[in-house]
């Protein structure tokens, strides 16, 4: 029988991934926020804070959220950039089967539409937004009562019961709980001091295919039958 020379890549690696600021290069709810004068920049800066409940924050703010969906997007779509590599690591994930989810505080609100504007296809944990005369609501189904810190914990052991060991990429306060529990890590901004002061062993994430040129090196390629 004749082989089929394509190449897969064995390994039992998971990557899960914050957005804002990790995705995407800049925190897309405070570019939102500052932009339409929600909070002050002070605000933002405090709520950084490793004591801030983000969920909650995220909930009391948005309320003073004037601005329609389609304004937010119109200004989200011109000013947004994605890191590069991450449409490749998607890819690459896919076909090696890689298991690959954001997990994220932010608001399908902007993943939505900037997802579809990159043509990203990937499994998401995103707040749900919705618009009304009094501000936008926000809920988070998936956090079902505990904190967005320990929910990204939760997923970095869900897949290491998997047997597989987790990369995980984030740049804000609450990443560490999955960072400081996570076989690799990836860290830019915020995450990347905190990591420093605990004393968490880390990579500075420059781009995603230094995440693909990671797995590559530390496994081992071998053809398929």
């Amino acid at each position: 029988m004749r082989k089929n020379n394509k190449k897969t890549i064995e390994t039992k690696w998971a990557l899960i991934c914050d957005f804002d600021g990790t995705i995407s290069l800049k925190d897309v709810g405070d570019v939102i926020l500052t932009r339409f004068k929600a909070v002050t920049r002070q605000e933002i800066k405090d709520s950084y804070d490793e004591d801030v409940d983000m969920a909650k924050w995220m909930k009391e703010v948005f309320t003073r959220l004037k601005a329609t969906p389609k304004e937010i997007e119109k200004h989200l779509l011109k000013t947004i950039l994605i890191r590069k590599g991450f449409k490749d690591i998607i890819k690459f994930c896919d076909t090696n089967r890689i298991p690959i989810e954001v997990v994220s505080g932010g608001l399908d609100l902007y993943s939505r539409p900037l997802f579809k504007k990159w043509g990203l296809n990937v499994k998401s944990f995103f707040g749900k937004a919705k618009f009304t005369k009094n501000g936008y609501t926000i809920n988070y189904p998936y956090l079902n009562g505990c904190s967005l810190d320990d929910f990204k914990k939760a997923r970095v052991k869900f897949h290491q019961s998997k047997k597989r060991k987790v990369i995980f990429c984030g740049d804000a306060t609450t990443d560490l709980k999955a960072a400081m529990t996570a076989d690799k890590v990836y860290a830019t901004k915020k995450l990347l001091s905190l990591c420093k002061t605990h004393k968490v062993k880390t990579s500075w994430l420059r781009t995603f295919f230094d995440i693909k040129k990671f797995i590559i090196k530390s496994t081992k390629e071998t053809g398929i039958r």
